[in-house]
């Protein structure tokens, strides 16, 4: 009894600090039970060239290249698979940093999940 009082006391000291840090959720294609974290970036896609996409993001000036890996899981908002021969400028995205963060993604920064509001060069009405 005394060991499972010990546990408890210690998992109450730890959770809180492990709920600041914030927890980095990502969309998962065909799913909502969870809601994901916001996504690294939003904009549209200027270049592809190899693994790397070069993405305008909606919200500030210049653009940023982001790199696309095997791990890298591809989907439209409405679920459906993307493969990478799809993959186009004019495409209107939503990225999920490794980790939702720049830092610890590498550089260029590794997407983790890309998804696409459309396959052609459609954006969501705001």
């Amino acid at each position: 009894m005394r060991i499972i009082t010990s546990i408890l006391l210690s998992l109450l000291l730890v959770l809180p600090a492990i709920a600041k840090q914030g927890k980095c959720v990502y969309p998962v294609a065909d799913s909502n039970d969870e809601t994901p974290s916001p996504p690294s970036v939003i904009g549209t896609i200027l270049a592809v060239t190899g693994e790397v996409i070069e993405v305008k993001p909606d919200k500030s000036k210049g653009s940023k290249k982001i790199k696309i890996d095997m791990n890298t899981e591809l989907f439209t908002v409405f679920g459906g698979i993307v493969e990478r021969n799809e993959i186009m400028k004019g495409q209107y995205v939503y990225v999920w940093y490794v980790g939702c963060d720049p830092k610890k993604a590498g550089s260029p920064p590794r997407a983790a999940v890309i998804q696409f509001y459309a396959l052609d060069s459609s954006r969501p009405t705001q």
